[in-house]
């Protein structure tokens, strides 16, 4: 689930507070990641099918974020080296059977983080334009 923060500006255009801008999104892009790991780590309610969880598909998940000019971006995955089955349980691929139990995917965390991070990044704006 890869996001991106990077700004919109004149080819030509200043900004006389770069560092500050540059650590408030990096700041703000940490939170967001590890707000979203936390979303989706976590596994469901076992029902009574459930017999014994290994939880390797909670240890997949990581986060990390990166900077490279002006951008910053962030990654939230499963890695499929540990939990190659991911895609089918909380990927792009998931099997209803997994929806109906209560697994979520990035998709399903979008209206949370929005909800916590929409207003934060706007008033992050708003303070850096002053």
């Amino acid at each position: 689930m890869p996001v991106k923060f990077e700004p919109i500006k004149p080819s030509k255009a200043r900004i006389s507070n770069l560092g500050k801008v540059r650590s408030r999104a990096l700041d703000t892009m940490s939170d967001f990641v590890v707000e979203a790991q936390t979303i989706l780590q976590p596994y469901p309610a076992p029902g009574p099918w459930v017999k014994k969880r290994t939880n390797t598909l909670q240890r997949s998940w990581h986060h990390e974020v990166k900077s490279a000019g002006q951008a910053v971006e962030g990654i939230v995955a499963s890695q499929g080296q540990i939990a190659p089955y991911n895609v089918y349980v909380q990927g792009p691929r998931q099997k209803a059977y997994h929806r109906a139990h209560g697994w979520k995917t990035p998709k399903d965390a979008i209206p949370q983080l929005r909800a916590k991070f929409e207003g934060r990044v706007k008033l992050a704006i708003k303070e850096l334009a002053k």
